[in-house]
């Protein structure tokens, strides 16, 4: 296996034009293929943890649409308990004034 060390030096070399040894293009290419494999396994892995994401969007989604909903229809109660409270104050006033 070819260390990060050797791989970025053959890399550099062979990016500025240098030409390399046989032995030394190997290695250049055997670190390409593991620079490969491991970009891949990172590709994978942020497209797992994006979908994944995604899904608890869409759960905390639903579930504010759902609290919304809810917090609707007791705001909607409460409007409606307070007007039947006003309209029985309001009664009970007139009864307690007569």
């Amino acid at each position: 296996m070819v260390s990060n060390k050797l791989g970025m030096h053959l890399h550099n070399r062979a990016s500025q034009g240098e030409t390399l040894m046989p032995e030394e293009q190997v290695q250049l290419e055997d670190w390409y293929k593991i620079q490969d494999a491991v970009e891949s396994e990172l590709l994978h892995t942020a497209q797992v943890e994006t979908e994944r994401l995604s899904q608890e969007n869409e759960r905390t989604k639903q579930f504010l649409e759902s609290s919304n909903q809810t917090f609707a229809a007791l705001q909607r109660d409460l409007d409606a308990w307070q007007k039947n409270l006003e309209a029985w104050k309001s009664w009970d006033h007139e009864q307690t004034s007569r």
